[in-house]
């Protein structure tokens, strides 16, 4: 797969994500976009696409919808082009080269004090490497274990991070904090409101505590890889010794890769079995590693004010309404011990059994809706992996029974993004996988797009799943592609709009997995559908809620319609008197004519 040249352009001005359309942090909570296109200026021809060779049409585009205050507009400068093209200049082998260049300075610094783990995104005490390996340096050293996290503002904003999601991780180290505090390990808890602040505060806690060696677990986005260089660099000047490990993946980035060149797959099927060769190759892949073990109650008298560290607060724009803390106490369970409970639940029940034949049909309990879990780390894809193999539901992680083998599968492309993003870290900067797909013509209609937001397109799947979403911040995985097929293909609106409004409103937000699943479904991402596959909302809900009881449960509506084919489609199919009584409308778009113009654009574009 080529490399984008045009997209690496954009690579110093965004390590990651984007600010909030609906979410400031002076003005607007997490239900503020209701009329998100309407909020960001006015259409304007970018004057390079003009010039550019390669542009077939002026560039319509809206400057303050994806740039912002975090990630600003860069000035074109092909140099960085060329510069981003080598490896050595990648966020992940920045890393990599600053932690080989720093090893003999970090191991030579001796252990005392204090030993610390920084938390990110891994709120667990079970089966963590980076706490694992502070622990046993505790134990081996005879020297407490002091654990820090800091909740950044910006971060929450900057990221997209939705309420759901902060409240899921909020009350998760709360959990985290009572558990720890059980074996007088502290959990110390830092805020800042900007991200210059995060290094700096790390550094002079750590100093203040006596903190030798901080450990941490990578996470491979292109903020946290830069964070954690500059963390090793300003630590080693303060005689601490980073220390950060692998543990968000299976497979460590840059070690699957093909045989002809050596180089990392664009294909998900390839890389599927040579991931899957490399891990049954390895001597004990999913090995689950300890809790950390106890201080001494010594510690804990000297320290008390550690444990008196109060947990941050959601910030303004980031804090739940009562209804939304309402349906957060409904459908989601914060902690290591819900999410282990929820894994064994789907094993225990049969479900997983199942779920090859289940996992496309949202009208049934048929996933595992572990995904908040991972998201946030209150779990570990190699627990549930070793999980599976201790159930002799799977031999090996690619021999079994037909459901669970599917199901590690889809674990899989967890790993699979990751690396993906290692790579090609421009996809982190909203520009597409393919270079080609960012000169398709997008329509910047906010109507159409307010009504896709609030599920009232008049296509009852859609809508159906976009419901679901506002009240749960959770959707199933076959009408998550279902939408987002929708808004790019049948509304053509920039698939970055909706990437970004999942984001702000999921539960089990995570960037890599969201950002590859709105390419593979606009088909401008890694290893995507073809551009010409447009998803005939009909159809699908024909194919994937057969009864319609899906639809039925979050369009109250169309309740009252029991027909099968009047479920899928009113207007059409004899059941329009029901659907304008009850106010539900009229599909937006005609279907066909929707096909033809996605089909025109996304051709003109690639050709």
């Amino acid at each position: 797969m080529h490399v984008i040249l045009t997209s690496l352009a954009h690579f110093f001005f965004r390590s990651k994500r984007f600010r909030s359309c609906k979410q400031s942090r002076k003005s607007g909570g997490l239900h503020a976009l209701q009329q998100p296109l309407k909020q960001h200026g006015t259409i304007i021809v970018d004057k390079r696409k003009m010039s550019s060779p390669r542009a077939k049409r002026p560039k319509l585009e809206r400057l303050s919808s994806f740039y912002s205050e975090y990630y600003p507009r860069p000035k074109p400068d092909l140099s960085l082009v060329q510069k981003y093209l080598k490896e050595e200049n990648k966020p992940y082998h920045i890393l990599n080269r600053t932690l080989d260049e720093t090893a003999d300075a970090r191991s030579s610094i001796r252990p005392q004090g204090c030993v610390g783990h920084l938390f990110l995104r891994d709120f667990r005490q079970s089966d963590n490497t980076g706490l694992n390996a502070a622990s046993r340096m505790a134990a081996k050293e005879n020297l407490p274990l002091v654990c820090l996290y800091v909740l950044c503002r910006d971060d929450l904003f900057a990221h997209g991070v939705s309420g759901f999601q902060l409240e899921y991780r909020l009350r998760s180290l709360e959990l985290l904090r009572e558990e720890l505090a059980q074996k007088n390990i502290p959990l110390v808890f830092l805020n800042v409101d900007e991200r210059k602040e995060v290094v700096p505060i790390v550094k002079e806690k750590a100093q203040q505590l006596k903190i030798s060696h901080l450990f941490a677990n990578i996470e491979y986005e292109v903020d946290e890889l830069r964070r954690y260089t500059n963390l090793c660099k300003e630590l080693l000047k303060a005689d601490i010794s980073f220390q950060p490990h692998n543990d968000t993946t299976l497979a460590v980035p840059g070690t699957i890769v093909t045989k002809s060149k050596g180089t990392q797959f664009s294909v998900f099927t390839p890389w599927y079995r040579a991931w899957c060769a490399h891990l049954n190759k390895m001597k004990d892949p999913f090995q689950v590693r300890a809790k950390p073990e106890a201080n001494s109650d010594e510690f804990r008298q000297r320290n008390s004010h550690l444990f008196d560290s109060k947990i941050p607060q959601a910030p303004p724009g980031k804090q739940l309404t009562e209804k939304q803390k309402e349906a957060f106490e409904k459908y989601h369970k914060p902690g290591e011990n819900a999410a282990w409970d929820d894994l064994q639940d789907f094993i225990t029940s049969g479900r997983i059994k199942r779920y090859n034949v289940d996992r496309n049909d949202p009208s049934v309990n048929g996933v595992s809706r572990m995904s908040v879990h991972f998201a946030s780390g209150t779990i570990n894809a190699r627990t549930v992996i070793r999980s599976l193999l201790d159930h002799k539901l799977l031999r090996t992680i690619d021999s079994g029974n037909d459901g669970a083998r599917e199901w590690a599968r889809q674990v899989a492309w967890r790993d699979f993004y990751r690396h993906v993003l290692c790579n090609w870290p421009h996809i982190c900067m909203f520009k597409p996988f393919i270079s080609n797909m960012d000169e398709v013509k997008w329509e910047y209609n906010s109507d159409h797009f307010e009504r896709w937001c609030q599920g009232k397109t008049g296509y009852p799947i859609v809508d159906a799943a976009m419901r679901q979403l506002s009240e749960m911040g959770y959707l199933h995985n076959r009408v998550r592609m279902v939408v987002a097929s929708f808004l790019s293909k049948h509304l053509m609106i920039d698939w970055r709009e909706g990437e970004r409004y999942f984001l702000e409103n999921l539960a089990d937000g995570d960037f890599p997995s969201n950002n590859g699943g709105w390419g593979f479904s606009s088909s401008v991402g890694v290893d995507p559908q073809p551009y010409f596959r447009i998803f005939n909302p009909w159809t699908q809900a024909e194919k994937f809620d057969k009864k319609g009881d899906y639809i039925r449960k979050w369009l109250p509506e169309l309740r009252e319609i029991q027909d099968v084919k009047g479920i899928h489609n009113p207007y059409e199919n004899g059941y329009r008197q029901i659907a304008e009584k009850n106010g539900y409308p009229p599909p937006i778009v005609d279907h066909k004519t929707a096909r033809e113009r996605a089909l025109e654009r996304y051709k003109e574009a690639k050709y």
